[in-house]
């Protein structure tokens, strides 16, 4: 087969289908089995499903299973500035090169069946993980859950981070629909760590059916402050057979519960890990994108968020800050989402929105996205033809003592990059 680089392998992948999404695992799971040969991609595998905070769970999870010595292999989606970025073997990025041999092989095995670009480059990450035989792959669903490509592996331990509204043309209009959806990754008997206090009752009842000892958020394992005047935290819950508790954590910028439902999985997993080596990588660690500090005076900060349950994370998040004024956001979105949505969420979080095009072909257009935020929010709304001028002029407006927040979309974060707006302070967590 003629040699080609990667670029040329993810331009070839995405004009293979016709669709961008079909939904379905009979295609992708024969190409799978004559791919991998039925073996197992690791000892132990984690599904993760949830409407937002699987990157932060799975990379928590990651973080702690490297602390405690074990070969891991991650896979997430979407990727920010390079493709590189999905598939992560002990922590590291896979080269060029690696996925070079790993396209070259699906290709291969798929015959004449037609696969997506997200089923081919899944299948990409599968045949790096079986042939690296790790202790311990960690998956990320990218859709849904039931349907999603992801589920043709069947996993030892299950995560549900949040269940929300989006996608909904493939995946209902409803929690529960949603929820039954993201259930779909469970198999009899597996642990489920469910990281929402009031999850869907369509979750649960699935669990239930199927025999998984199911832990819930606040129900079952908890992540708060050890005292009124402390500054550490405190997780509660449960290893093997038994109530554990683990004092002395400190509040890394990430959701609470994301981090406590990690943590929970990791003493599921049965990690061999002390309380200072657990404190150690939860403290440490920065995911690219959420909640990301890029420079200071002002302060500017990046978010993937991209539907409104992450509008709410975030807004949560800025509260938990100390005030900056003016707050402006930096704002832009793609056409298939809840725009709306995401704007009322922020409502009064913002003194100042500067919005812009996004320069990909499913960019909302931008009078569209001027006007939906000016009718969900009070504050003034100034448009910009493109990232860098947005930033400028929010910059100026935001001066010494503000605060500036770009967010709305993969895309947005990734041109921030591309554009080399990161400051002294670039991968440092919010």
């Amino acid at each position: 087969m003629e040699s080609r680089r990667l670029s040329d392998w993810l331009d070839y992948v995405s004009q293979l289908h016709s669709q961008v999404i079909e939904m379905g695992l009979d295609r992708v799971n024969d190409v799978f089995h004559r791919l991998c040969r039925n073996a197992r991609l690791a000892k132990t595998v984690v599904t993760l499903a949830g409407t937002n905070g699987k990157g932060s769970t799975l990379a928590a999870v990651e973080a702690l299973a490297l602390a405690a010595g074990k070969t891991v292999g991650a896979y997430t989606s979407p990727h920010i500035l390079r493709f590189n970025e999905r598939v992560r073997i002990n922590g590291v990025d896979v080269s060029d090169e690696a996925l070079e041999g790993a396209f070259a092989a699906v290709e291969s095995a798929r015959g004449q069946t037609a696969l997506t670009y997200f089923e081919f480059t899944t299948l990409v990450g599968f045949y790096l993980f079986q042939q690296a035989k790790l202790d311990l792959v960690l998956l990320e669903v990218g859709l849904g859950g039931r349907l999603d490509a992801v589920n043709i592996v069947d996993p030892d331990l299950a995560v549900i981070t949040s269940v929300d509204l989006d996608h909904q043309e493939w995946l209902g209009d409803s929690r529960e629909d949603i929820g039954r959806e993201k259930a779909g990754i469970l198999r009899p008997g597996i642990p489920l760590v469910i990281a929402e206090e009031a999850p869907p009752t369509s979750v649960v009842d699935v669990a239930g059916k199927l025999g998984c000892a199911t832990f819930i958020w606040r129900q079952d394992y908890t992540l708060e402050r050890a005292g009124e005047a402390s500054q550490a935290l405190q997780w509660r819950g449960r290893r093997k057979h038994a109530d554990i508790v683990i004092d002395g954590l400190s509040d890394n910028g990430l959701p609470m519960a994301n981090m406590a439902a990690a943590m929970q999985a990791a003493m599921l997993l049965d990690f061999p890990l002390s309380e200072s080596q657990i404190a150690a990588a939860i403290a440490g660690l920065k995911v690219q994108g959420r909640f990301q500090l890029l420079r200071r005076d002002p302060e500017v900060y990046a978010d993937v968020g991209h539907n409104p349950h992450a509008a709410r994370y975030l807004k949560q998040w800025l509260c938990g800050l100390p005030v900056k004024k003016p707050q402006v956001a930096v704002f832009s979105a793609l056409k298939d989402k809840d725009v709306a949505g995401i704007v009322k969420e922020l409502a009064g979080v913002f003194d100042r929105w500067f919005v812009f095009p996004l320069n990909v072909d499913r960019a909302m257009p931008l009078a569209q996205l001027a006007d939906l935020v000016e009718r969900n929010q009070s504050a003034p709304v100034h448009t910009c033809d493109s990232l860098p001028e947005c930033l400028a002029q929010a910059t100026s407006e935001a001066g010494s003592d503000g605060r500036i927040v770009a967010f709305g979309s993969f895309f947005t974060v990734a041109e921030i990059f591309q554009n080399g707006m990161m400051g002294a302070d670039e991968g440092d967590g919010g």
